[in-house]
């Protein structure tokens, strides 16, 4: 593997307004239980790559005089996490339940898919792992990159993110995590936003991706 390191650091993730706007806040208020759940949601995903069962969300959802539901909706609500139809929880940012094209496996040995590029990059911070994630871009490359005592290895090595929106009104899974992906080079990054004049974004370079997955993502479990 070729190998292309960088620490963590970087305070200016140089994004449009609108874009910092769907990217933070990823911390539910304490109030009416929704930090104590989503909480546990993103415990349990990040220990064993499963949702934590109905019974231990509605037990602790008692604690605010409320259902389960009653606080799953109001996270779905407030784009905390994404139900289905059916009150299926299909993701808790930065964690997917169902397979996207960014999966990571942490030291521990669960894998997990995230929602988008950014998210990826959040997960070894937020559980303060070492961890491998492995990504497809759109045209098919693969991208591994490698999280290792507060380095991070890229491969390829010229490896930039771009994180657009299609829209600055919505929920973050349905108007911007399509839109944040890996690519295997800058020229190819500029190639698609020129081929798509309606996404507002910008490319990151890996100090700022792996920053900002820091900041959105590391705090959500302290």
């Amino acid at each position: 593997m070729t190998e292309h390191c960088e620490h963590y650091g970087c305070n200016d993730n140089g994004l449009p307004p609108a874009l910092n706007s769907l990217l933070q806040s990823r911390c539910a208020p304490d109030e009416q239980g929704l930090r104590a759940i989503q909480v546990a949601i993103l415990s349990s995903l990040s220990e064993s790559g499963r949702l934590p069962a109905s019974n231990i969300i509605d037990d602790i959802a008692a604690d605010s005089g409320k259902t389960g539901y009653e606080i799953l909706s109001a996270l779905h609500d407030h784009d905390y996490i994404r139900m289905d139809k059916h009150r299926n929880i299909i993701a808790a940012y930065p964690f997917s339940i169902r397979p996207t094209r960014h999966r990571v496996e942490l030291q521990s040995g669960v894998a997990v898919f995230a929602m988008c590029a950014i998210d990826a990059l959040g997960i070894p911070p937020m559980v303060h792992s070492d961890a491998t994630m492995h990504s497809r871009t759109e045209s098919g490359d693969e991208i591994c990159i490698i999280f290792h005592q507060q380095r991070v290895s890229w491969d390829p090595p010229e490896t930039v993110v771009f994180v657009g929106t299609a829209s600055h009104t919505g929920a973050a899974a349905d108007v911007c995590c399509e839109y944040v992906n890996f690519f295997v080079s800058r020229t190819i990054a500029d190639s698609w936003v020129q081929a798509h004049p309606e996404i507002t974004g910008t490319i990151l370079d890996q100090q700022r991706a792996v920053q900002l997955g820091a900041t959105v993502f590391g705090m959500l479990l302290q």
